[in-house]
Protein backbone atom coordinates (compact mmCIF):
# COMPACT_ATOMS: atom_id res chain seq x y z
CA UNK A 1 0.00 0.00 0.00
CA UNK A 2 1.25 3.36 -0.98
CA UNK A 3 2.07 6.00 1.58
CA UNK A 4 0.21 9.46 0.44
CA UNK A 5 2.12 12.58 1.65
CA UNK A 6 -0.04 15.58 2.01
CA UNK A 7 1.69 18.63 0.30
CA UNK A 8 1.39 21.52 2.91
CA UNK A 9 0.61 24.79 1.36
CA UNK A 10 2.04 28.08 2.56
CA UNK A 11 1.95 31.96 1.57
CA UNK A 12 4.21 34.56 2.09
CA UNK A 13 5.29 38.05 0.85
CA UNK A 14 8.33 39.24 -1.07
CA UNK A 15 9.10 42.85 -1.21
CA UNK A 16 11.15 44.52 -3.42
CA UNK A 17 12.08 48.36 -1.82
CA UNK A 18 13.60 50.90 -4.64
CA UNK A 19 15.20 53.65 -3.47
CA UNK A 20 17.26 56.05 -6.04
CA UNK A 21 17.72 53.40 -8.44
CA UNK A 22 18.95 50.24 -6.39
CA UNK A 23 16.91 47.71 -4.28
CA UNK A 24 17.39 47.02 -0.80
CA UNK A 25 18.91 43.65 -0.32
CA UNK A 26 19.12 42.00 3.17
CA UNK A 27 21.89 39.46 4.29
CA UNK A 28 19.79 36.83 6.71
CA UNK A 29 21.00 35.95 9.93
CA UNK A 30 22.94 32.63 10.08
CA UNK A 31 20.91 31.61 13.18
CA UNK A 32 17.26 31.80 11.39
CA UNK A 33 15.50 28.52 10.02
CA UNK A 34 14.76 29.51 5.97
CA UNK A 35 17.80 30.38 4.24
CA UNK A 36 20.76 31.62 6.36
CA UNK A 37 23.24 33.32 5.17
CA UNK A 38 21.64 34.09 1.49
CA UNK A 39 20.94 37.54 0.40
CA UNK A 40 17.12 38.35 -0.17
CA UNK A 41 14.49 41.29 0.27
CA UNK A 42 12.21 41.79 2.58
CA UNK A 43 10.07 38.87 3.18
CA UNK A 44 7.70 36.66 5.91
CA UNK A 45 5.26 34.32 5.96
CA UNK A 46 1.52 35.72 5.54
CA UNK A 47 -0.61 34.75 8.57
CA UNK A 48 -3.97 33.27 8.86
CA UNK A 49 -6.74 35.99 7.57
CA UNK A 50 -4.39 38.38 6.58
CA UNK A 51 -4.17 40.11 3.06
CA UNK A 52 -0.86 39.98 1.23
CA UNK A 53 -0.17 43.82 0.90
CA UNK A 54 -0.88 43.63 4.50
CA UNK A 55 1.60 41.35 5.19
CA UNK A 56 4.11 43.10 2.97
CA UNK A 57 3.70 46.63 5.09
CA UNK A 58 4.03 44.55 8.46
CA UNK A 59 7.24 42.90 7.04
CA UNK A 60 8.55 46.15 5.70
CA UNK A 61 8.16 47.60 9.40
CA UNK A 62 9.32 44.81 11.15
CA UNK A 63 12.55 43.72 9.34
CA UNK A 64 13.68 47.57 8.27
CA UNK A 65 11.83 50.07 10.42
CA UNK A 66 9.94 51.80 7.94
CA UNK A 67 6.54 52.58 8.21
CA UNK A 68 3.61 52.44 5.51
CA UNK A 69 4.27 55.91 5.35
CA UNK A 70 7.54 55.47 4.51
CA UNK A 71 7.40 53.19 1.22
CA UNK A 72 4.80 53.83 -1.75
CA UNK A 73 2.92 50.70 -3.14
CA UNK A 74 4.43 50.33 -6.73
CA UNK A 75 3.21 47.24 -7.87
CA UNK A 76 1.95 43.77 -7.35
CA UNK A 77 3.45 40.58 -8.92
CA UNK A 78 3.45 37.00 -8.73
CA UNK A 79 2.31 35.02 -7.17
CA UNK A 80 4.93 32.05 -7.91
CA UNK A 81 5.58 29.06 -6.27
CA UNK A 82 8.50 27.25 -4.88
CA UNK A 83 9.17 24.27 -2.71
CA UNK A 84 11.53 24.70 0.05
CA UNK A 85 11.41 21.46 1.11
CA UNK A 86 9.88 17.79 -0.16
CA UNK A 87 5.95 18.09 1.01
CA UNK A 88 5.82 21.89 1.14
CA UNK A 89 4.64 24.58 -0.96
CA UNK A 90 4.70 28.34 -0.72
CA UNK A 91 3.07 30.68 -2.89
CA UNK A 92 4.89 34.17 -2.76
CA UNK A 93 2.92 37.23 -3.60
CA UNK A 94 5.47 39.99 -4.30
CA UNK A 95 5.64 43.61 -3.87
CA UNK A 96 7.65 46.84 -5.23
CA UNK A 97 7.86 49.69 -3.32
CA UNK A 98 9.14 53.13 -3.48
CA UNK A 99 11.24 53.82 -0.52
CA UNK A 100 11.16 57.67 1.11
CA UNK A 101 14.48 57.34 2.85
CA UNK A 102 17.45 54.86 2.64
CA UNK A 103 18.01 54.51 6.21
CA UNK A 104 17.25 51.17 7.56
CA UNK A 105 17.08 49.52 11.17
CA UNK A 106 17.57 45.88 10.84
CA UNK A 107 15.72 43.63 13.03
CA UNK A 108 17.40 39.98 14.51
CA UNK A 109 16.83 38.19 10.89
CA UNK A 110 19.44 40.28 9.30
CA UNK A 111 23.00 41.32 9.52
CA UNK A 112 23.49 43.52 7.05
CA UNK A 113 22.20 45.28 4.07
CA UNK A 114 23.08 47.40 1.03
CA UNK A 115 21.27 49.33 -1.55
CA UNK A 116 21.78 47.50 -5.03
CA UNK A 117 21.36 47.67 -8.45
CA UNK A 118 19.50 45.23 -9.60
CA UNK A 119 22.17 43.34 -11.30
CA UNK A 120 24.43 43.84 -8.83
CA UNK A 121 21.74 41.91 -6.31
CA UNK A 122 21.64 39.09 -8.33
CA UNK A 123 25.22 38.44 -8.52
CA UNK A 124 24.92 37.96 -4.80
CA UNK A 125 24.42 34.68 -3.30
CA UNK A 126 20.81 35.11 -2.83
CA UNK A 127 17.85 33.21 -1.88
CA UNK A 128 16.33 30.10 -4.16
CA UNK A 129 14.06 31.87 -7.35
CA UNK A 130 15.05 35.69 -6.45
CA UNK A 131 15.48 36.48 -10.07
CA UNK A 132 12.18 34.70 -10.72
CA UNK A 133 10.52 37.05 -7.76
CA UNK A 134 12.46 40.03 -9.52
CA UNK A 135 11.04 39.05 -13.03
CA UNK A 136 7.36 38.64 -11.26
CA UNK A 137 7.23 42.18 -11.01
CA UNK A 138 8.91 43.04 -14.51
CA UNK A 139 12.22 43.99 -13.06
CA UNK A 140 14.61 43.62 -16.03
CA UNK A 141 18.22 42.49 -16.35
CA UNK A 142 17.83 39.35 -14.42
CA UNK A 143 19.72 35.67 -15.27
CA UNK A 144 18.23 32.67 -15.36
CA UNK A 145 16.62 31.50 -11.61
CA UNK A 146 18.31 29.62 -9.43
CA UNK A 147 16.86 26.22 -8.37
Amino acid sequence: METVVETRRFRAVSCVLFFEGKILMLKRNLSVRTNPGLWSVVAGEIDAGEEPVDTAHREIREEVGLAPSDVELLRRGGPFEVQPKPGSVTSVYTFLFLASRSDVKLNEEHTEYRWASIGEASALDTVPKFDEMLRSLGLTGCGPSKP
